[in-house]
């Protein structure tokens, strides 16, 4: 729905006087839900989601308003005809708030979400928190926001949204979307959810920066699919899917190139240790030979320990470059590479017999892996803000 009133019209006016295009277009205004309440669940429903599955848990929470209807039916009946799952109103805040998030997560699967929504609705229910004093722009923004912040879910993401749905667009909404945005329209590529290059780049459009990002999101979103009003229903949940090269920066392709070699790398060791027990009479399945039967047996399990150990060290070090990499493509390429180089000098070195000589330049494989385990941690404090 959309709203019409005074304060309204004044905002779209005073924001088409800042941005021509938008002004040209007629942009300006946002589809909103009948409620706050109901703005307020579909924002929560977003976090860490893509848009086809947000889609899916809103539908849900529609379908579960009629099994709520049936169950009341069930209890007055004896005899009840039997269920048909049809789509009904969303839920109220009072329906929402006699609910667990089990019985939620039964229905509409809504997973760690349910916890959050039940909560919200019941501070609602209490009077905790007045939505009609917010709604009505009685107090300020960063009053909405102090607020809003005590309750789980109501990280940057969703805070943003539900200001610019009661009428306060200064906050720019920031997702991964927005990092897709930044990148293709913009050519930002090292940004982060936390907003702070998104919101210095529409500070020029204030105090109605969330609109002016909105209108680059929708003209990107029709460049790709035509005409949002014209779309199919059919087509709408693939709006805003991302692909994998769409989330990823274009340099993570380096950290698979550097992957791959290792697993070249690996080959390459497996194959001198074959090499090894034809030249050291050890037949398989023998993993070690032993000394007292074998004059070579040191020889011998020198090589194949050398090539052991980087077996047991290769899930770990593919973990974290692959996490780490999604933040820091470019570090985590270079220590890789690195790691690579140590782990083909260890195995040279084991293979001689010595295995002191393992070390020799194999030791700053140890330093690669600490700075990678750096580079996961630092993409793991990303994800904790983005989505606290």
């Amino acid at each position: 729905m959309l709203r019409f009133t005074t304060e309204d019209q004044r905002d779209v006016a005073d924001f088409h006087q800042l941005h021509d295009s938008a002004k040209e277009s007629g942009f300006g205004r946002i589809f909103r839900s009948p409620s706050l309440f109901e703005d307020m669940v579909k924002s929560i429903l977003l976090c860490n989601s893509t848009w086809e599955k947000t889609l899916g848990m809103a539908s849900n929470l529609c379908k579960m308003q009629s099994k709520l209807a049936d169950l009341r039916s069930k209890k007055r009946k004896r005899d009840p005809k039997p269920e048909i799952e049809r789509p009904g109103n969303f839920p109220s805040v009072k329906e929402i708030a006699s609910l667990d998030k089990e019985f939620i997560n039964e229905h509409c699967k809504l997973g760690y979400r349910a916890k959050w929504i039940v909560a919200l609705a019941k501070k609602v229910e209490r009077g905790t928190l007045d939505l009609e004093e917010i709604e009505k722009r009685e107090i300020g923004p960063e009053q909405v926001i102090g607020k809003l912040k005590p309750s789980k879910g109501f990280g940057v993401f969703v805070t943003a949204t539900v200001l610019m749905c009661i009428g306060y667009y200064h906050v720019v909404p920031s997702d991964t979307e927005t990092l897709r945005l930044l990148r293709e329209m913009h050519g930002m590529e090292e940004c982060s959810t936390q907003g702070r290059e998104a919101q210095q780049l529409y500070d020029r459009f204030s105090p109605f920066q969330s609109l002016a990002y909105w209108f680059d999101m929708v003209k990107n979103y029709e460049t790709k699919h035509g005409k949002l009003s014209e779309l199919s229903p059919l087509y709408y949940n693939k709006v805003a899917s991302m692909a994998v090269s769409e989330f990823l920066p274009k340099e993570y392709g380096y950290v698979v190139i550097v992957l791959v070699l290792y697993c070249f790398l690996n080959l390459w060791m497996g194959f001198q240790v074959g090499g090894a027990r034809k030249r050291y009479k050890v037949p398989y399945p023998t993993l070690y030979a032993i000394e007292s039967e074998n004059k070579d047996a040191k020889l011998f399990n020198c090589v194949q320990r050398g090539h052991q150990n980087s077996l047991e060290m290769m899930p770990m070090y593919f973990l974290l470059m692959i996490l780490g990499g999604m933040k820091h493509p470019c570090i985590s390429t270079g220590l890789g590479l690195l790691y690579n180089i140590s782990r083909f000098f260890y195995f040279k070195g084991y293979s001689t017999g010595d295995p002191i000589k393992r070390l020799t330049i194999g030791k700053y494989g140890f330093l690669a892996m600490l700075g990678l385990a750096v580079c996961t941690i630092s993409f793991a404090i990303t994800l904790i803000r983005s989505s606290a």
